[in-house]
């Protein structure tokens, strides 16, 4: 016998079902628990039971108690892995939703939208039941409230119904979604419905999208906007050189470039005018000019290696490395040698990400003499005996700040581990220096005297 059929066939209620002689005396029990429960907290663990029986139960006591609390627990079993349960839960929602409040109401929709992607049946046709009946039954401003929702799910399902059934003419959901939403995606998707616009009324509405902090909506906007010629593209196209979003600058290079303008002698004029740029700009203009990767430009880029700000000057190092590969050491080095522990870490990046070589001994002197720990750290990991000799060496130089000696205790604890997987030799005299008596004191002292961990690195100094 099919088990599926045996357990779930035909067994709304108790009543209606098999006589109860044919089903376990504890399963009758929870069905008719289920059938009297209250509680929000009794009827989600009662939705949630092995038997199908039981989860039907619950989802039939919520719709006959028909309160806006239990609507949650209904929307749960819409994707019930029985047929029986679902089909419940499908019509506890319908028959509920006429009584729940609209903003309880529309809090399920991201719910119930994922259905779309959800497997065991196809819920696109009542998806759409649902959708329908919720429109006629929820006023239109509840819904627009809802698009301003703290919780942008909510929002974006509730933009989808005045989209999808066209509750309202495009032009209003372009101005409550272009000035006011905070939330991408919303954005993307209204501007989006300006192309459903006459022609000669979308560019206002790509000039207010040109404004969002969002860096997608603005190229959209800007590229929307120089497709169709006006007197004022040049001056948007300028502007937009400068924008934050490089996907907003490749428009607008693009644009520039067909009119015959030299957008790199653009970029170096306003990086070297007078007053200059501010710190933004300057980061922009560094970066555009990495883009344009001109030989001639390189010069310019690293006098502002040594900028005052350090923002400026890590993006600096960074438009030079992109533009000069081959000087990646000299990168990497300058990085190092920065007092700024933002743009020092850009020295290991240069190392991890571009291959730059500095000498260990430049790094470990450097940091050493700055106190840098956590960074000379980081630059030992993949350096195995020279990571464990920095290990020791700090330890040795100062232990007494609680901070500073958990730091090497964390790092020499996750060398002993991860030794395993490593097989580097070290040097004769990295031997002699770690199994020497002052060294070996530092190691036990950071393994708090840990017996077993002290064997495991003597084995492995011993070779």
């Amino acid at each position: 016998m099919n088990i599926i059929r045996k357990l779930f066939g035909r067994m709304p209620t108790v009543e209606s079902a098999a006589p109860k002689a044919r089903l376990n005396s504890y399963l009758v029990g929870e069905i008719n628990a289920a059938n009297a429960a209250e509680s929000v907290s009794e009827l989600s663990e009662f939705s949630r039971d092995y038997s199908g029986y039981v989860r039907q139960a619950a989802v039939d006591r919520c719709a006959a108690l028909c309160r806006p609390e239990l609507l949650s627990i209904v929307v749960g079993r819409l994707n019930d892995w029985v047929p029986a349960v679902r089909q419940a839960a499908r019509d506890a929602v319908m028959a509920m939703s006429h009584k729940v409040p609209p903003a309880q109401l529309l809090a399920t929709l991201p719910a119930i939208h994922h259905l779309h992607t959800a497997g065991r049946t196809e819920h696109a046709h009542w998806i759409e039941a649902f959708e329908k009946d919720l429109v006629r039954l929820i006023d239109f401003e509840d819904i627009l409230t809802a698009t301003r929702d703290a919780n942008v799910k909510v929002a974006r399902a509730s933009f989808h119904l005045l989209r999808k059934y066209r509750l309202q003419d495009t032009l209003t959901l372009l101005r409550l979604i272009l000035a006011a939403s905070n939330d991408i995606v919303l954005t993307n998707e209204a501007v989006s419905l300006v192309r459903e616009l006459p022609s000669e009324a979308q560019r206002p509405h790509y000039l207010l999208a040109l404004k969002s902090h969002f860096g997608s909506v603005r190229t959209i906007a800007l590229r929307a906007l120089l497709a169709v010629e006006d007197a004022s593209n040049m001056a948007l196209a300028t502007s937009a050189l400068l924008d934050l979003q490089m996907s907003v600058r490749d428009v607008a290079v693009a644009f520039m470039r067909s009119k015959d303008f030299n957008v790199r002698l653009f970029y170096r004029d306003i990086l070297q005018r007078q007053p200059p740029l501010s710190v933004k700009e300057t980061r922009v203009v560094l970066a555009a000019l990495a883009e344009l990767r001109s030989p001639a430009d390189i010069a310019l880029v690293k006098t502002h290696a040594s900028h005052p700000e350090l923002s400026v000057r890590r993006a600096a190092l960074m438009a030079w490395i992109r533009m000069s590969p081959n000087e990646k050491d000299d990168v990497a080095l300058a990085a190092l040698m920065d007092d700024a522990l933002p743009v020092r870490k850009f020295a290991l990046q240069a190392v991890r990400k571009h291959g730059a070589y500095i000498p260990f001994i430049a790094v470990r002197t450097r940091l050493t003499e700055i106190g840098d720990l956590a960074l000379l750290l980081l630059f030992a990991e993949n350096r195995v005996w020279d990571g464990l000799e920095c290990i020791a060496r700090a330890a040795m130089v100062d232990v007494s700040d609680v901070q500073r000696k958990q730091q090497l205790s964390v790092a020499l604890r996750e060398w002993i581990f991860f030794m395993r997987y490593r097989h580097e030799i070290p040097s004769e005299a990295q031997r002699a220096f770690f199994l020497s008596p002052t060294a070996m004191a530092v190691f036990r002292d950071l393994l708090d005297n840990d017996m077993h961990l002290i064997q495991k690195l003597e084995s492995e100094l011993q070779g």
